[in-house]
């Protein structure tokens, strides 16, 4: 039996014990009148018979003392009194003295205590058997009893204490432990008793049904066999953190089944079983749960069908290995950690289950990844499905395509190193699956981005363990200067109706005649491209032409546009420009500066300002880019039948801001517009003319407002101007007719005079389908284009009208 240091609380327990009381004025109640010279207080702990200071100055309270002190005594007048006074105070330590104690003697130690006043603060305090006098030393010693107070009622503690010596012992008090300010303690009535050698004991027995236990079991600890007890108490703690207690209950301790989730295998844990009688006891057993759990020792790279392969698991040598595949065992055995199996594809998964010495089991399962004996590497389908991995884009367009990866078996893995990327960091690639899939690159470049080939290189690995199948994919991606388009079309190009340039470059293809007739005549025509020439069957080659094939075009011969710069051009811009949202011709629902013989390098400038102002000089288009200088070269576009796009660079679609901020037509009448071409030379081309939105009128008066008319503000030549357009306009619109409308090719133009005639085709919706053709014999061909509605456009000097007609 444990009977040194034992503790034992006054938790509602009492034993009773034949008393002897060993100490010597443990009520407080005597004073000796003595105290050392120089004594900081005039109620020192001194002035009490056989108490004395250790650390600090604690207290007496008791009516002998010199001076009045605070604390009231649990029993009778007399009390000990400690702690630290103060956030700045030291902790105090005090001692008594016992009358001589006899080694072996079982002693009950116990004493009341409070906190003297309410506090916040709950340290402990403790209680040390010397015996010896005490020094300061002893503040560092091991409590036998350690009680934290937390209220100012009186407690009784106790505990038991086995004397080692027949000397006289010492009884010190302190904050042990848990120094902390303003915390002070009130200490009364402690006695040293002896316990009568016949006296029975508190005695703890506990015991485990089992030392190692498996995930899932029930544990049952059994505390029966403990002996004396009034009352007892369960804890278990896992890596010294307490995980249960039942809290002190009263009888006698007998079975615990924990129902705890013991959830972690291999880790162990404590049971404590505390009795209480006279005195305590203290009993302890481990237990710990089995680990079994295995793990396949193997790289996870794939295997060659029907090649031997040798699997191995960790685990003790002691268990007892079970191996299967597919619910049929393979074998089983004590260390059996390895085995060799052929595996073939589909019918390659294996389990293992392991069974330790306590029977305790646990089952891993692998599936090796089998690769077949007859592979092909992995293969793409080129950029978009072409089989072709060269992508051609000019500066500032967006480049995206996708391009898919296969394998020939799809149980393998696929492996990706990227060799080579000098595409700048910009863009943005996804790498197929594991087990191929799409491929896809994506990269807005810009007008700064270098003219030139760029490479994204992979090589794909399918990793096939009877034979790697490797490849390497080169994706280039070649940018050619802004001013060049990357392919252009040519169609319905003659000398006698519009003739070829004298030179066209394009980054990578021409095509021309393939459903109109294309024609060079007796000119001198070169073609000239990155990567191919096609033609078509209306295609028409005379002497004086040359086509040329080079991979730098466009990409080391950019053109520098002030060097090269041979003025400015653009079409013949009517005047007026002609607005009507009413009128069903989608045509003139906007006006744009066109230059159809440069489409991808429009009007020879590098800036422009478009203005548009009402008769008060408001600007109307002032929603849209009107004003632009550009820093790179052919920053413009134009719409022309190579380059079908809505409108031109210089545009205004008609609509203005109101006072409310809305987006809306303007009113019916005459505006101006002003245009300025800058090149980078610093040469400007101005110009300025009228806009007519809506119906005409020929005074030269709008409607305000207030249906009012007014007169616009003109000088004499604006004026003069405006007067013979519109009437030009007048008359051409009274006499100009087309027949057949409907049609099924030629369209005949009548009632004009000049011989000078020209036109443009659009589509239903406004788009431009063909360069300002001059009329042949009065008359031009719808033959070449496909079933239905066509605005035609009919120039007669600066003026021209539109007309609508019917392709059968």
């Amino acid at each position: 039996m444990k009977y040194l240091f034992l503790l034992l609380l006054l938790l509602g327990i009492t034993a009773k014990v034949t008393a002897q009381d060993m100490m010597l004025n443990g009520s407080f109640e005597e004073c000796d009148g003595v105290a050392p010279s120089g004594t900081i207080n005039l109620y020192n702990i001194e002035y009490g018979a056989y108490w004395h200071n250790i650390a600090g100055t604690c207290d007496l309270i008791n009516p002998c003392v010199p001076d009045d002190v605070s604390g009231t005594p649990c029993f009778g007048v007399g009390a000990g009194r400690f702690g630290v006074s103060g956030s700045t105070g030291a902790p105090e330590y005090m001692y008594g003295t016992t009358l001589p104690l006899t080694a072996g003697q079982i002693y009950e130690v116990s004493f009341w205590v409070r906190k003297d006043y309410p506090t916040e603060v709950n340290k402990p305090i403790g209680l040390v058997m010397s015996e010896t006098v005490p020094t300061s030393s002893i503040v560092t010693a091991t409590p036998l009893i350690s009680f934290t107070p937390e209220s100012t009622q009186c407690t009784k503690v106790k505990a038991c204490f086995t004397a080692q010596q027949s000397v006289t012992h010492y009884v010190v008090f302190g904050p042990y432990n848990g120094f902390g300010a303003d915390a002070v303690y009130i200490i009364d009535s402690v006695s040293v008793n002896v316990i009568p050698p016949t006296t029975p004991l508190a005695d703890a027995n506990l015991s485990v049904s089992q030392s190692v236990y498996c995930i899932g079991d029930q544990v049952f600890l059994d505390g029966s066999g403990s002996a004396n007890e009034t009352s007892y108490e369960w804890k278990i703690y896992f890596e010294q953190t307490q995980i249960y207690s039942s809290g002190v209950l009263p009888g006698t301790a007998g079975v615990l089944n924990p129902q705890l989730a013991f959830l972690f295998p291999g880790s162990c844990y404590r049971a404590e079983l505390t009795v209480y009688g006279v005195c305590k006891d203290v009993s302890t057993v481990d237990f710990c749960f089995a680990n079994p759990n295995i793990d396949f020792i193997f790289d996870g790279n794939p295997v060659c069908e029907n090649f031997p392969v040798d699997l191995q698991v960790t685990g003790d040598n002691g268990w007892t290995y079970t191996w299967s595949q597919g619910g049929q065992q393979l074998a089983a055995g004590t260390g059996l950690k390895t085995l060799t199996v052929t595996p073939t594809i589909g019918n390659a998964t294996y389990t293992v289950t392991v069974t330790t010495l306590e029977g305790c089991t646990h089952t891993e399962t692998l599936t090796l990844n089998v690769s077949s004996p007859t592979n092909l590497p992995p293969w793409m389908d080129g950029i978009n499905g072409t089989g072709e991995y060269t992508y051609y884009v000019s500066q500032g367009d967006a480049v995206f395509f996708n391009s898919v990866l296969s394998n020939d078996h799809p149980n393998e893995e696929i492996l990706y190193n990227v060799i080579s990327n000098t595409i700048p960091s910009s863009h943005l690639v996804n790498l197929p699956g594991l087990w191929g899939g799409i491929f896809s690159l994506s990269w807005v470049t810009s007008l700064a981005t270098a003219p030139g080939e760029y490479h994204y290189i992979f090589k794909a690995n399918d990793q096939n363990a009877c034979g790697l199948g490797i490849d390497t994919f080169d994706f280039r991606i070649i940018v050619v200067c802004d001013q060049c388009p990357v392919c252009i079309s040519y169609e319905n190009r003659t000398p006698s109706g519009t003739p070829l340039p004298a030179e066209t470059k394009a980054g990578k293809c021409i095509q021309s005649g393939f459903s109109q007739v294309v024609s060079t005549g007796n000119a001198n025509v070169t073609f000239i491209a990155g990567k191919s020439l096609d033609y078509g069957t209306f295609w028409d080659a005379g002497p004086g032409y040359e086509g040329i094939i080079d991979s730098t075009t466009c990409v080391t011969d950019c053109e520098d546009c002030c060097e090269d710069w041979n003025g400015f051009t653009f079409d013949a811009l009517p005047n007026p420009f002609y607005i009507n949202f009413n009128d069903g011709d989608p045509t003139n629902d906007f006006i744009q500066i066109t230059d159809t013989y440069h489409p991808f390098c429009a009007f020879g400038a590098i800036g422009y300002s478009f203005e548009i102002i009402n008769r008060w000089g408001i600007q109307m288009n002032d929603h849209d880019v009107y004003n632009v200088i550009a820093s790179d070269c052919c920053p413009f576009e134009s719409p022309a039948p190579e380059n079908p796009i809505s409108h031109s660079s210089i545009w205004w679609d008609g609509h203005t801001i109101d006072l409310l901020g809305d987006l809306v037509e303007p009113s019916d009448g005459t505006y101006f517009y002003f245009l300025t071409l800058t090149a980078c030379n610093g040469q400007t081309f101005e110009t300025s003319g009228i806009v007519q939105i809506g119906g005409q009128n020929p005074n030269g008066m709008i409607q305000n407002p207030t249906g009012e008319e007014t007169s616009i503000l003109l000088n004499k030549e604006q004026q003069r101007l405006l007067e013979e357009n519109m009437a030009e306009r007048e008359q051409l619109d009274k006499v100009l007719n087309l027949f057949p409308n409907p049609t099924t090719g030629i369209v005949q133009i009548t009632g004009l005079e000049s011989e000078e005639v020209y036109y443009q085709v659009f589509d239903d919706k406004g788009v431009l389908l063909s360069h300002k053709e001059k009329a042949v014999n009065q008359s031009f061909s719808l033959t070449n284009y496909s079933k239905g509605t066509y605005y035609i456009r009919i120039y007669s000097g600066t003026t021209y009208v539109v007309r609508k007609v019917i392709k059968m």
